[in-house]
Protein backbone atom coordinates (compact mmCIF):
# COMPACT_ATOMS: atom_id res chain seq x y z
CA UNK A 1 0.00 0.00 0.00
CA UNK A 2 3.23 2.12 1.16
CA UNK A 3 4.41 1.44 -2.70
CA UNK A 4 1.09 2.45 -3.90
CA UNK A 5 0.81 6.05 -2.17
CA UNK A 6 4.74 6.76 -2.93
CA UNK A 7 3.92 5.92 -6.94
CA UNK A 8 0.98 8.59 -7.06
CA UNK A 9 2.74 10.78 -5.51
CA UNK A 10 5.96 10.35 -7.47
CA UNK A 11 3.60 10.84 -11.04
CA UNK A 12 1.96 13.71 -9.33
CA UNK A 13 4.69 15.77 -8.78
CA UNK A 14 5.74 14.67 -11.96
CA UNK A 15 2.43 15.74 -14.21
CA UNK A 16 2.68 18.89 -11.96
CA UNK A 17 6.18 19.28 -12.78
CA UNK A 18 5.94 18.86 -16.23
CA UNK A 19 2.55 21.11 -16.24
CA UNK A 20 4.31 24.13 -14.77
CA UNK A 21 7.30 23.85 -17.54
CA UNK A 22 5.01 24.13 -20.10
CA UNK A 23 4.60 28.18 -19.30
CA UNK A 24 8.30 28.62 -20.29
CA UNK A 25 10.89 27.45 -22.66
CA UNK A 26 12.28 28.47 -26.35
CA UNK A 27 11.09 29.34 -29.41
CA UNK A 28 14.16 30.23 -31.62
CA UNK A 29 18.13 29.72 -31.25
CA UNK A 30 17.96 33.13 -29.22
CA UNK A 31 14.09 33.13 -28.62
CA UNK A 32 12.31 32.29 -25.02
CA UNK A 33 8.96 32.65 -23.85
CA UNK A 34 7.21 32.71 -20.64
CA UNK A 35 3.25 32.41 -20.36
CA UNK A 36 1.99 33.81 -16.85
CA UNK A 37 -0.87 31.35 -15.57
CA UNK A 38 -2.80 34.32 -13.84
CA UNK A 39 -2.34 37.16 -16.01
CA UNK A 40 -2.62 34.87 -19.39
CA UNK A 41 0.26 37.32 -20.66
CA UNK A 42 2.87 35.92 -23.18
CA UNK A 43 6.12 37.08 -23.24
CA UNK A 44 8.75 36.62 -25.85
CA UNK A 45 11.85 37.93 -25.16
CA UNK A 46 15.51 37.75 -27.03
CA UNK A 47 16.50 38.32 -30.88
CA UNK A 48 16.07 37.04 -34.32
CA UNK A 49 13.85 34.51 -35.74
CA UNK A 50 11.29 32.61 -34.14
CA UNK A 51 11.06 29.02 -35.25
CA UNK A 52 8.29 27.68 -37.80
CA UNK A 53 5.49 25.60 -36.23
CA UNK A 54 3.13 23.09 -37.76
CA UNK A 55 0.20 23.21 -35.79
CA UNK A 56 0.84 26.30 -33.34
CA UNK A 57 3.29 27.29 -30.84
CA UNK A 58 4.78 25.40 -27.50
CA UNK A 59 2.01 27.55 -25.66
CA UNK A 60 -1.54 26.47 -25.20
CA UNK A 61 -2.87 29.00 -27.55
CA UNK A 62 -6.49 29.58 -25.29
CA UNK A 63 -4.82 30.49 -22.18
CA UNK A 64 -3.13 33.42 -23.85
CA UNK A 65 -4.89 36.57 -23.87
CA UNK A 66 -1.86 39.30 -24.28
CA UNK A 67 1.13 38.69 -26.66
CA UNK A 68 4.53 41.04 -25.74
CA UNK A 69 7.22 40.63 -28.58
CA UNK A 70 10.37 41.96 -28.90
CA UNK A 71 12.63 44.92 -30.21
CA UNK A 72 15.14 42.38 -32.27
CA UNK A 73 12.35 39.85 -33.33
CA UNK A 74 12.79 39.51 -37.59
CA UNK A 75 10.62 36.99 -38.36
CA UNK A 76 6.91 34.76 -36.45
CA UNK A 77 7.27 31.42 -37.24
CA UNK A 78 4.58 29.85 -39.26
CA UNK A 79 1.40 29.12 -36.89
CA UNK A 80 3.18 30.62 -33.95
CA UNK A 81 0.18 31.98 -32.74
CA UNK A 82 -2.60 30.55 -34.72
CA UNK A 83 -5.85 30.13 -32.31
CA UNK A 84 -5.10 32.43 -29.94
CA UNK A 85 -8.57 33.48 -30.18
CA UNK A 86 -8.61 35.82 -27.05
CA UNK A 87 -6.40 38.03 -28.43
CA UNK A 88 -7.47 41.69 -29.02
CA UNK A 89 -4.69 43.56 -29.63
CA UNK A 90 -1.09 43.19 -30.38
CA UNK A 91 2.04 45.25 -31.50
CA UNK A 92 4.53 44.10 -33.84
CA UNK A 93 8.29 45.29 -33.00
CA UNK A 94 9.59 47.56 -35.77
CA UNK A 95 12.54 45.06 -36.12
CA UNK A 96 10.15 42.44 -38.03
CA UNK A 97 11.05 41.50 -41.27
CA UNK A 98 8.47 38.76 -42.41
CA UNK A 99 5.35 36.78 -40.83
CA UNK A 100 5.03 33.45 -41.31
CA UNK A 101 2.00 31.09 -42.77
CA UNK A 102 -0.97 30.68 -40.78
CA UNK A 103 1.12 32.85 -38.37
CA UNK A 104 -1.89 35.09 -36.43
CA UNK A 105 -4.85 32.56 -38.00
CA UNK A 106 -8.09 32.47 -36.24
CA UNK A 107 -7.38 35.12 -33.71
CA UNK A 108 -10.46 35.84 -33.80
CA UNK A 109 -10.94 38.50 -31.44
CA UNK A 110 -8.07 40.64 -32.90
CA UNK A 111 -9.67 43.54 -33.91
CA UNK A 112 -6.43 45.85 -35.76
CA UNK A 113 -3.14 45.15 -36.53
CA UNK A 114 -0.18 47.60 -37.74
CA UNK A 115 2.01 45.90 -39.91
CA UNK A 116 5.57 48.30 -39.27
CA UNK A 117 7.73 49.53 -42.36
CA UNK A 118 10.34 47.06 -42.09
CA UNK A 119 8.05 43.74 -42.76
CA UNK A 120 8.72 43.57 -46.66
CA UNK A 121 6.86 39.73 -46.90
CA UNK A 122 3.57 38.38 -45.28
CA UNK A 123 2.65 34.59 -46.01
CA UNK A 124 0.16 32.61 -46.74
CA UNK A 125 -3.05 32.56 -44.72
CA UNK A 126 -1.23 34.74 -42.07
CA UNK A 127 -4.47 36.22 -40.80
CA UNK A 128 -6.95 33.70 -42.06
CA UNK A 129 -10.56 33.84 -40.38
CA UNK A 130 -9.06 36.94 -37.98
CA UNK A 131 -13.35 37.18 -38.32
CA UNK A 132 -12.98 40.59 -35.81
CA UNK A 133 -9.87 42.48 -37.78
CA UNK A 134 -11.58 45.26 -39.10
CA UNK A 135 -8.24 48.03 -38.75
CA UNK A 136 -5.17 47.38 -40.74
CA UNK A 137 -1.98 49.43 -41.36
CA UNK A 138 0.61 48.12 -44.14
CA UNK A 139 4.10 49.38 -43.59
CA UNK A 140 6.06 50.83 -46.56
CA UNK A 141 8.03 48.21 -47.68
CA UNK A 142 5.85 45.19 -47.78
CA UNK A 143 6.76 43.66 -51.42
CA UNK A 144 4.39 40.50 -51.19
CA UNK A 145 1.40 39.97 -49.72
CA UNK A 146 0.99 36.04 -50.13
CA UNK A 147 -2.38 34.48 -51.53
CA UNK A 148 -5.04 34.68 -49.00
CA UNK A 149 -3.10 36.24 -46.26
CA UNK A 150 -6.14 38.21 -44.62
CA UNK A 151 -9.00 35.70 -46.01
CA UNK A 152 -11.92 35.52 -44.35
CA UNK A 153 -11.42 38.74 -42.41
CA UNK A 154 -13.79 41.40 -42.52
CA UNK A 155 -11.27 44.44 -42.88
CA UNK A 156 -13.50 48.18 -42.92
CA UNK A 157 -10.54 50.38 -42.97
CA UNK A 158 -7.02 49.94 -44.56
CA UNK A 159 -4.00 52.41 -43.96
CA UNK A 160 -2.48 51.67 -46.91
CA UNK A 161 0.86 53.11 -47.29
CA UNK A 162 3.57 50.48 -49.22
CA UNK A 163 5.29 52.55 -51.88
CA UNK A 164 4.96 50.36 -55.14
CA UNK A 165 3.42 47.12 -53.88
CA UNK A 166 2.99 44.48 -57.24
CA UNK A 167 0.44 42.30 -57.02
CA UNK A 168 2.04 39.58 -58.64
CA UNK A 169 -1.67 37.15 -57.65
CA UNK A 170 -3.55 36.96 -61.31
CA UNK A 171 -7.54 38.18 -60.53
CA UNK A 172 -6.84 38.70 -57.18
CA UNK A 173 -6.92 41.35 -54.21
CA UNK A 174 -4.14 42.00 -52.03
CA UNK A 175 -6.56 42.39 -48.87
CA UNK A 176 -10.03 41.18 -49.05
CA UNK A 177 -12.29 43.99 -49.54
CA UNK A 178 -16.37 42.96 -49.54
CA UNK A 179 -16.33 44.91 -46.20
CA UNK A 180 -13.62 47.80 -46.96
CA UNK A 181 -15.41 51.23 -46.87
CA UNK A 182 -12.36 53.45 -46.03
CA UNK A 183 -8.73 53.33 -47.37
CA UNK A 184 -6.09 55.87 -46.92
CA UNK A 185 -2.91 56.53 -48.45
CA UNK A 186 0.32 57.36 -47.04
CA UNK A 187 2.14 60.36 -48.89
CA UNK A 188 5.07 58.33 -50.32
CA UNK A 189 2.92 55.77 -52.01
CA UNK A 190 4.10 55.73 -55.88
CA UNK A 191 1.92 53.00 -57.49
CA UNK A 192 -1.88 51.85 -55.98
CA UNK A 193 -1.48 48.28 -56.99
CA UNK A 194 -3.87 45.96 -59.47
CA UNK A 195 -7.19 45.39 -57.80
CA UNK A 196 -6.53 47.29 -54.59
CA UNK A 197 -10.00 48.39 -54.18
CA UNK A 198 -11.59 46.15 -56.23
CA UNK A 199 -15.37 45.30 -55.43
CA UNK A 200 -15.29 47.81 -52.27
CA UNK A 201 -17.84 49.88 -50.67
CA UNK A 202 -16.00 53.32 -50.19
CA UNK A 203 -17.77 55.93 -51.19
CA UNK A 204 -14.14 58.40 -51.79
CA UNK A 205 -10.72 58.20 -52.41
CA UNK A 206 -8.02 60.69 -52.30
CA UNK A 207 -4.92 59.84 -54.09
CA UNK A 208 -2.28 61.66 -52.25
CA UNK A 209 0.21 63.49 -55.18
CA UNK A 210 2.99 61.10 -54.84
CA UNK A 211 1.37 58.46 -56.36
CA UNK A 212 2.14 58.37 -60.12
CA UNK A 213 0.76 54.83 -61.15
CA UNK A 214 -3.30 53.39 -60.29
CA UNK A 215 -2.96 49.96 -61.32
CA UNK A 216 -5.00 47.65 -63.42
CA UNK A 217 -8.57 47.05 -61.93
CA UNK A 218 -7.60 49.23 -58.82
CA UNK A 219 -11.26 50.10 -58.33
CA UNK A 220 -12.83 48.14 -60.30
CA UNK A 221 -16.49 47.50 -59.67
CA UNK A 222 -16.39 50.23 -56.47
CA UNK A 223 -19.95 51.07 -57.34
CA UNK A 224 -20.59 53.34 -54.51
CA UNK A 225 -17.72 55.58 -55.52
CA UNK A 226 -18.52 58.81 -56.32
CA UNK A 227 -15.92 60.92 -56.21
CA UNK A 228 -11.93 60.40 -56.94
CA UNK A 229 -9.19 63.25 -56.38
CA UNK A 230 -6.71 62.52 -59.35
CA UNK A 231 -3.46 64.45 -58.18
CA UNK A 232 -1.58 66.03 -61.15
CA UNK A 233 1.50 63.45 -59.98
CA UNK A 234 -0.70 60.39 -62.33
CA UNK A 235 1.71 59.31 -65.30
CA UNK A 236 -0.70 55.81 -65.96
CA UNK A 237 -4.04 54.95 -65.70
CA UNK A 238 -4.25 51.27 -65.57
CA UNK A 239 -6.81 48.98 -67.77
CA UNK A 240 -10.14 48.94 -66.11
CA UNK A 241 -8.62 50.94 -62.73
CA UNK A 242 -12.26 52.70 -62.68
CA UNK A 243 -14.84 49.36 -64.78
CA UNK A 244 -17.92 49.50 -63.00
CA UNK A 245 -17.69 52.82 -60.93
CA UNK A 246 -21.40 53.33 -61.61
CA UNK A 247 -21.48 56.04 -58.82
CA UNK A 248 -18.82 58.13 -60.23
CA UNK A 249 -20.22 61.65 -61.70
CA UNK A 250 -17.51 63.29 -63.16
CA UNK A 251 -14.02 62.64 -63.68
CA UNK A 252 -11.14 65.08 -64.29
CA UNK A 253 -7.72 63.68 -65.77
CA UNK A 254 -4.40 65.89 -65.19
CA UNK A 255 -2.27 66.66 -67.96
CA UNK A 256 0.69 64.59 -66.17
CA UNK A 257 -1.12 61.61 -67.37
CA UNK A 258 0.34 60.33 -70.43
CA UNK A 259 -1.64 56.65 -71.10
CA UNK A 260 -4.91 55.97 -70.07
CA UNK A 261 -5.63 51.80 -69.90
CA UNK A 262 -8.65 49.92 -72.10
CA UNK A 263 -11.52 49.91 -70.41
CA UNK A 264 -10.49 52.55 -67.54
CA UNK A 265 -13.65 54.16 -67.38
CA UNK A 266 -15.60 51.52 -68.77
CA UNK A 267 -19.27 51.22 -67.46
CA UNK A 268 -19.68 54.14 -65.19
CA UNK A 269 -23.50 54.68 -65.45
CA UNK A 270 -23.39 57.80 -63.84
CA UNK A 271 -20.59 59.65 -65.55
CA UNK A 272 -21.67 63.21 -66.61
CA UNK A 273 -18.48 64.66 -67.87
CA UNK A 274 -14.78 64.26 -68.23
CA UNK A 275 -12.28 66.28 -68.93
CA UNK A 276 -8.80 64.52 -70.38
CA UNK A 277 -5.69 66.26 -69.72
CA UNK A 278 -3.33 67.50 -72.68
CA UNK A 279 -0.91 64.82 -72.16
CA UNK A 280 -2.56 61.83 -72.51
CA UNK A 281 -1.41 60.24 -75.99
CA UNK A 282 -4.55 57.84 -77.11
CA UNK A 283 -7.96 56.79 -75.43
CA UNK A 284 -8.17 53.17 -75.85
CA UNK A 285 -10.52 50.22 -76.41
CA UNK A 286 -13.68 51.39 -74.53
CA UNK A 287 -12.43 53.73 -72.31
CA UNK A 288 -15.25 55.39 -71.70
CA UNK A 289 -17.68 52.62 -73.35
CA UNK A 290 -21.28 52.33 -72.37
CA UNK A 291 -20.86 55.80 -70.25
CA UNK A 292 -24.81 56.52 -70.60
CA UNK A 293 -25.04 59.64 -68.57
CA UNK A 294 -22.01 60.92 -70.50
CA UNK A 295 -23.23 64.08 -71.64
CA UNK A 296 -19.67 66.26 -72.27
CA UNK A 297 -15.88 65.25 -72.83
CA UNK A 298 -13.09 67.46 -73.50
CA UNK A 299 -10.37 66.02 -75.31
CA UNK A 300 -7.19 66.96 -74.68
CA UNK A 301 -5.01 68.48 -77.66
CA UNK A 302 -2.31 66.05 -77.41
CA UNK A 303 -4.51 62.95 -78.20
CA UNK A 304 -3.19 60.79 -81.63
CA UNK A 305 -5.98 58.17 -81.98
CA UNK A 306 -9.77 57.94 -80.69
CA UNK A 307 -9.78 53.85 -79.84
CA UNK A 308 -11.86 51.15 -81.02
CA UNK A 309 -15.37 51.93 -79.15
CA UNK A 310 -13.75 54.41 -77.30
CA UNK A 311 -17.50 56.16 -76.59
CA UNK A 312 -19.18 53.49 -77.46
CA UNK A 313 -22.92 53.79 -76.48
CA UNK A 314 -22.78 57.26 -74.68
CA UNK A 315 -26.15 57.53 -75.42
CA UNK A 316 -26.17 61.04 -73.90
CA UNK A 317 -23.21 62.90 -75.12
CA UNK A 318 -24.40 65.61 -77.10
CA UNK A 319 -21.52 67.53 -78.74
CA UNK A 320 -17.52 65.93 -79.59
CA UNK A 321 -14.68 68.38 -80.56
CA UNK A 322 -11.77 66.11 -81.78
CA UNK A 323 -8.56 68.12 -81.16
CA UNK A 324 -6.04 68.34 -84.31
CA UNK A 325 -3.46 66.37 -83.06
CA UNK A 326 -6.27 63.31 -83.87
CA UNK A 327 -5.16 61.15 -86.56
CA UNK A 328 -6.99 58.36 -86.27
CA UNK A 329 -10.51 57.48 -84.79
CA UNK A 330 -10.80 53.63 -84.79
CA UNK A 331 -14.24 51.61 -85.62
CA UNK A 332 -17.15 52.14 -83.31
CA UNK A 333 -15.46 54.59 -81.71
CA UNK A 334 -19.19 56.92 -81.18
CA UNK A 335 -21.42 54.19 -82.18
CA UNK A 336 -24.63 54.24 -80.84
CA UNK A 337 -24.52 57.78 -79.54
CA UNK A 338 -27.91 58.39 -79.71
CA UNK A 339 -27.76 62.09 -78.21
CA UNK A 340 -24.86 63.52 -80.48
CA UNK A 341 -26.43 66.25 -82.46
CA UNK A 342 -22.58 67.56 -83.86
CA UNK A 343 -19.34 66.71 -84.02
CA UNK A 344 -16.52 68.51 -84.99
CA UNK A 345 -13.40 66.35 -86.93
CA UNK A 346 -9.99 67.82 -86.59
CA UNK A 347 -8.05 69.15 -89.44
CA UNK A 348 -5.24 66.19 -88.38
CA UNK A 349 -7.84 63.66 -88.84
CA UNK A 350 -6.94 60.81 -91.73
CA UNK A 351 -9.30 57.81 -91.18
CA UNK A 352 -11.72 57.20 -89.77
CA UNK A 353 -13.05 53.38 -88.90
CA UNK A 354 -15.88 51.26 -90.06
CA UNK A 355 -19.07 52.36 -88.49
CA UNK A 356 -17.45 54.87 -86.39
CA UNK A 357 -20.36 57.15 -85.95
CA UNK A 358 -23.30 54.49 -86.29
CA UNK A 359 -26.97 55.22 -85.55
CA UNK A 360 -25.67 58.75 -84.36
CA UNK A 361 -29.39 59.43 -85.27
CA UNK A 362 -29.58 62.96 -83.48
CA UNK A 363 -26.64 64.32 -85.86
CA UNK A 364 -28.04 67.95 -87.84
CA UNK A 365 -24.52 68.92 -88.26
CA UNK A 366 -20.97 67.88 -89.42
CA UNK A 367 -18.11 69.86 -89.46
CA UNK A 368 -14.68 68.57 -90.91
CA UNK A 369 -11.42 70.65 -90.82
CA UNK A 370 -9.54 68.40 -92.75
CA UNK A 371 -8.72 69.58 -96.05
CA UNK A 372 -8.37 65.85 -97.37
CA UNK A 373 -11.38 63.88 -96.42
CA UNK A 374 -10.23 61.55 -94.29
CA UNK A 375 -10.39 57.87 -95.50
CA UNK A 376 -13.70 55.65 -94.90
CA UNK A 377 -14.16 52.51 -93.22
CA UNK A 378 -17.99 50.69 -94.08
CA UNK A 379 -20.68 52.63 -93.07
CA UNK A 380 -19.00 55.03 -91.06
CA UNK A 381 -22.31 57.00 -90.96
CA UNK A 382 -24.97 54.41 -91.01
CA UNK A 383 -28.01 55.55 -89.80
CA UNK A 384 -27.19 58.85 -89.84
CA UNK A 385 -29.19 61.62 -92.24
CA UNK A 386 -27.78 62.32 -94.66
CA UNK A 387 -29.53 65.88 -95.57
CA UNK A 388 -28.03 67.43 -92.46
CA UNK A 389 -25.42 69.56 -93.23
CA UNK A 390 -21.20 68.62 -93.77
CA UNK A 391 -19.46 71.91 -93.11
CA UNK A 392 -15.66 71.66 -94.96
CA UNK A 393 -13.09 73.86 -95.62
CA UNK A 394 -13.99 75.86 -98.56
CA UNK A 395 -11.13 74.98 -100.94
CA UNK A 396 -12.04 71.41 -100.53
CA UNK A 397 -15.54 71.03 -101.39
CA UNK A 398 -15.21 69.44 -104.99
CA UNK A 399 -12.81 67.33 -102.96
CA UNK A 400 -15.37 65.93 -100.75
CA UNK A 401 -18.45 66.29 -103.32
CA UNK A 402 -16.37 63.65 -104.30
CA UNK A 403 -15.36 61.19 -101.79
CA UNK A 404 -17.12 57.98 -101.39
CA UNK A 405 -20.15 58.60 -97.91
CA UNK A 406 -19.21 61.80 -97.73
CA UNK A 407 -20.44 63.30 -100.51
CA UNK A 408 -23.99 61.76 -99.92
CA UNK A 409 -24.35 64.88 -97.55
CA UNK A 410 -25.65 68.19 -98.14
CA UNK A 411 -21.90 70.25 -98.32
CA UNK A 412 -23.12 74.03 -97.68
CA UNK A 413 -21.44 77.46 -98.58
CA UNK A 414 -21.92 80.29 -96.79
CA UNK A 415 -24.61 81.98 -99.76
CA UNK A 416 -26.14 78.11 -100.04
CA UNK A 417 -26.62 78.31 -96.12
CA UNK A 418 -28.63 81.55 -96.80
CA UNK A 419 -30.34 81.37 -99.55
CA UNK A 420 -31.77 77.78 -97.82
CA UNK A 421 -33.17 80.40 -94.96
CA UNK A 422 -35.35 82.61 -97.36
CA UNK A 423 -33.54 85.14 -95.64
CA UNK A 424 -31.65 87.37 -98.41
CA UNK A 425 -33.67 90.88 -96.89
CA UNK A 426 -32.85 89.89 -93.51
CA UNK A 427 -29.73 89.35 -93.07
CA UNK A 428 -27.60 90.70 -90.27
CA UNK A 429 -24.00 91.33 -89.94
CA UNK A 430 -22.37 91.63 -86.48
CA UNK A 431 -18.69 91.83 -85.40
CA UNK A 432 -18.24 89.65 -82.47
CA UNK A 433 -14.55 89.24 -81.07
CA UNK A 434 -12.98 90.76 -84.57
CA UNK A 435 -15.18 87.61 -86.49
CA UNK A 436 -18.16 88.25 -88.57
CA UNK A 437 -21.17 86.97 -87.85
CA UNK A 438 -24.45 86.54 -90.30
CA UNK A 439 -27.73 86.61 -87.86
CA UNK A 440 -30.49 84.91 -89.80
CA UNK A 441 -34.55 84.00 -88.53
CA UNK A 442 -33.59 81.76 -85.88
CA UNK A 443 -29.83 81.07 -86.44
CA UNK A 444 -26.93 82.56 -86.59
CA UNK A 445 -23.91 81.74 -88.97
CA UNK A 446 -20.08 82.57 -88.98
CA UNK A 447 -18.57 83.62 -92.10
CA UNK A 448 -17.72 80.30 -93.45
CA UNK A 449 -21.49 79.58 -93.20
CA UNK A 450 -21.24 77.28 -90.08
CA UNK A 451 -24.31 77.17 -87.88
CA UNK A 452 -23.21 78.55 -84.19
CA UNK A 453 -26.57 79.35 -82.55
CA UNK A 454 -30.00 78.23 -82.93
CA UNK A 455 -32.24 80.38 -81.67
Amino acid sequence: MKKIILLFIICTAFVYATYASSYSGTCGDNLTWELDKDTKHLTITGYGEMTNYSSGGPWISSDVYRISLPEGLTHIGNHAFSSCDNVVSLTLPSTLVSIGEFAFSHCTSLTAIEIPDNVSAIGIHAFYYCLGLETISIGKNVSSIASAAFEACRIKTVYWNTKNYVNSIEYSTPLPTSYLSKIVFGDEVETIPDRLCSGSKITSATIPCSVQHIGKEAFYNCSLLESVSIPNSIITIGDKAFLYCTSLQSIHIPNSVTTIGEWAFAQCSNLQSAIIGNSVDSLRYMTFGNCSSLTSVSIGNNVNEIGEAAFYYCTALSTVDIPDNVNSIKRIAFDHCTALHSIIIGNGVKNIGEMALFSCSSLISITSNAVVPPTLGNNVFLAVDKTIPLYVPQNSIPLYKEAEQWKDFYIPTAIDEIHACNVYSKTDKTLRNGKIFINTNQRVYDIQGHLVITK
